[in-house]
């Protein structure tokens, strides 16, 4: 084998742990700055009362993270979303290589066939999550 490859393999995990370390460190920054802000924040209350009228308020709860969760159209949107780009992402390497008589030397059927699984896993997720919110009421027009 060259060495080269290696090199080149070996730079590939280098580089995508390079990513995860700033990616940790973006996130592990952020939490450590809502934490201060908080911390400064809680710090201004005098009395006990006063913290647990202002953790009873709207404001209190948006700060704790206690505010209504995520309406679940918009997370069927998002799966439905994700499940079509997926689907026509493996279409489009099946398309290449069907159309142009394979210019990758077969290269593109694997994750061509990964991508439309994916997809068509995603979207009979998503169509098992309707059903599902509909069935509980949780859907906008869908009765309990």
């Amino acid at each position: 084998m060259d060495r080269w490859i290696v090199i080149l393999i070996l730079g590939q995990f280098v580089f995508l742990g390079f990513i995860i370390w700033v990616v940790a460190r973006a996130r592990e920054a952020r939490m450590r700055q809502r934490s201060e802000e908080r911390s400064r924040l809680l710090e201004r209350f005098s009395s006990s009362q006063e913290l647990t009228d202002f953790l009873n308020s709207e404001a209190g709860a948006k700060m704790l993270g206690k505010g209504e969760a995520a309406h679940p159209a918009r997370s069927l949107t998002a799966a439905v979303f994700a499940g079509v780009i997926s689907l026509f992402t493996g279409s489009a390497f099946l398309l290449l290589v069907a159309g142009h008589g394979d210019p990758s030397g077969g290269n593109l059927v694997v994750p061509g066939l990964l991508f439309v699984m994916a997809g068509i896993g995603i979207l009979i997720s998503a169509a098992i999550s309707a059903w599902l919110f509909r069935r509980s009421g949780l859907l906008p027009g869908s009765k309990p």
